[in-house]
Parts: C-alpha cells; sequence; structure tokens
C-alpha cells in the first residue's frame, strides 16, 4: 500500500525539492512585491504561491494513489480530491471574490511552481546528472 498522502516529509526528493523551491522563490518574490507595489500584490503572489504548492503536493499524492503496482485505495483518493477541491479551489475562489488581492497577483503566484518545475528540467536537461547520483525519476 502507497503511505504517502502529501505531507512534505514523506514526499519523493524530487516532489519535495521543487515545493521547497517554489516555496522559498514565492516568499522572497512576496517580500520584494511588497516593497515594490504594496501589500496587496505581495499578498496575492504570496497566498497564490503557497496555493500552488499544496495544489502539486496534493496532485502528486493523487497520482500515486492512482497510478500504482498495488492495490488502489478508492477512499484515499476520493479524500486526496475532496481536499484538493475544498483547500486550493476554496482557498482560490475566497482571495478572488473577496477581491482582497489582484487577480493577476493570485495567479502569478499560483503558476509559479509550474515555472519551477520548467526551470529544473532544463536545468537538469543542460547540466546533466551530477557524479555519483543516481536519478530519482
Amino acid at each position: 500500500m502507497v503511505t504517502w498522502i502529501g505531507p512534505l516529509p514523506t514526499a519523493p526528493a524530487y516532489i519535495r525539492r521543487i515545493a521547497v523551491t517554489s516555496l522559498w522563490l514565492g516568499a522572497v518574490a512576496a517580500i520584494l512585491l511588497w516593497a515594490a507595489t504594496g501589500g496587496r500584490w505581495a499578498l496575492g503572489f504570496g497566498a497564490g504561491a503557497a496555493l500552488g504548492v499544496a495544489n502539486f503536493l496534493l496532485l502528486a499524492a493523487v497520482m500515486r494513489e492512482i497510478v500504482t503496482l498495488e492495490r488502489r485505495s478508492r477512499r484515499r483518493i476520493a479524500l486526496l480530491v475532496a481536499i484538493k477541491v475544498v483547500v486550493i479551489y476554496g482557498g482560490l475562489a475566497l482571495l478572488l471574490v473577496s477581491k482582497l488581492a489582484p487577480i493577476l497577483s493570485v495567479v502569478t503566484g499560483f503558476s509559479l511552481v509550474l515555472g519551477v518545475v520548467v526551470l529544473k528540467a532544463l536545468g537538469r536537461l543542460l547540466i546533466g546528472e551530477p557524479a555519483g547520483r543516481r536519478s530519482a525519476g
């Protein structure tokens, strides 16, 4: 049975690296946005980035539950999807409907994790795998 349901400490290494990099980049960018544009853009970007990382982790957890050679747990899959819908889409809806932050700041922050995935893939393609390190996936 697959035991990983989304918490960062038990996620596969490559998922952890993407999530941590996205959180750090999102925090630094939110601080810079706060200094440059004010609190609303920083709030929207930071909240969007946090929801984007949570979405990435939950999506990875759902995929690991679905794509497995072991017996699938329909209950766990349904629970993960329900959490994703309530937390991620509910959080996004709350941010957008309440107009606490500009829509573009939320969408940009939410998309940050996709940019990190692309940059990490390009870096791996251009630089290659470090010597003595096996691929984790």
